[in-house]
């Protein structure tokens, strides 16, 4: 995979594909460019993951947005609602 889409500029871990832009246009070309090498170098798509234009995704436990990368807090849940320990003896086994 990484051969099919070199010097394109886009996030790529194992078959997971991330193509961003700083504006709307820029993130078009890449896409189109990159969709262009794939037809060249044969490479399939699932359609039912695919997802285009979101604001946000969830990538490999954080959260990549227009804002930046921030933890999925589907991730964090656990230790955001976890209750302060009230003594030592919890602050210890915390």
């Amino acid at each position: 995979m990484e051969e099919a889409y070199e010097n394109l500029n886009l996030g790529l871990i194992v078959d997971d594909t991330v193509i961003c832009g700083a504006d709307d246009s820029e993130h078009d070309e890449r896409l189109k460019a990159a969709l262009e090498r794939a037809r060249e170098k044969n490479v399939k798509f699932n359609q039912e993951k695919c997802v285009f234009g979101a604001e946000s995704i969830p990538y490999f436990g954080h959260l990549l947005t227009s804002e930046g990368i921030k933890p999925d807090p589907e991730k964090t849940w656990a230790i955001t609602e976890m209750p302060p320990p009230e003594n030592s003896e919890q602050l210890q086994k915390f």
